[in-house]
Parts: C-alpha cells; structure tokens; sequence
C-alpha cells in the first residue's frame, strides 16, 4: 500500500466520531493487533479539523510521515469526537494497560487505546 492509499484509508476510517486507525511507520500499513494497547509515546499530536478535505489529509499524513516515522514505531490517526478533530500521534504499542500507563505518564497522554475492546482508557492518575 502506498502512502496515497493508506491516506485515502485513514481519511475514510476517520469519518465515524472515535474511529481511525494505527499504522506502522516503517511499513506505511495499517495494524490490526487483537490485544494491547497504543498510547502516544511522544508529546507532538498534530490536531486538524474534522472538515479537512480528504487531499489535504493525504497531504497532511504524508508530511507527517516525513517528518515523525523515525521517532515511532507507530502512527495513530483517530477523529477525536469530543474536540471535533482528527488526531495524529507517535504511538507505541504495548501488551498490558500498565506499560501504557507508564508511557502515558512520561508522554502527557490522557489516554490509550485497548485493541481488545475497542475503547479508550482513560488514566486519572498523575505523577
């Protein structure tokens, strides 16, 4: 899958309010994990509106691809439904919610995403 067709991907992915998907960066392929967590590993999401057109989207990941896949492993992209806004971040991918939270402690994140169920977990606790 080339990067045009991995962006038209996750721009249709990213229609449904949470929906999205996490790509490996080196890859440039969507992953699909059945257990585990992503959580974002460094503090640079890169927000846009949900109304960006899907070119500009294409061109929006490309760019981030360019300048952030060497800092990941992985990519995350999800349409944030609360802010209204397509979220992309560098992501790792862990086995259990206690590395995620580790990681999310270090990285800022408010959250990570459980492959097994399909739903956010939400960390209250701050060191």
């Amino acid at each position: 899958m080339n990067l045009r067709e991995l962006a038209a991907k996750a721009y249709a992915d990213t229609r449904e309010p949470w929906g999205g998907m996490t790509i490996d960066s080196f890859a440039q392929e969507p992953v699909y994990p059945d257990k585990g967590f992503a959580v974002m590993s460094k503090p640079n999401t890169l927000a846009i509106p949900i109304e960006t057109s899907e070119s500009m989207f294409a061109l929006i990941l490309i760019l981030f691809f360019a300048e952030h896949s060497s800092e990941s492993g992985f990519v995350g992209i999800f349409h944030d439904a609360n802010r209204n806004e397509i979220l992309f971040d560098n992501v790792a991918i862990v086995k259990r919610e206690a590395c995620a939270n580790a990681i999310a402690r270090q990285s800022g994140a408010e959250s990570a995403y459980d492959f097994t169920t399909g739903n956010g977990v939400f960390f209250n606790e701050r060191c």
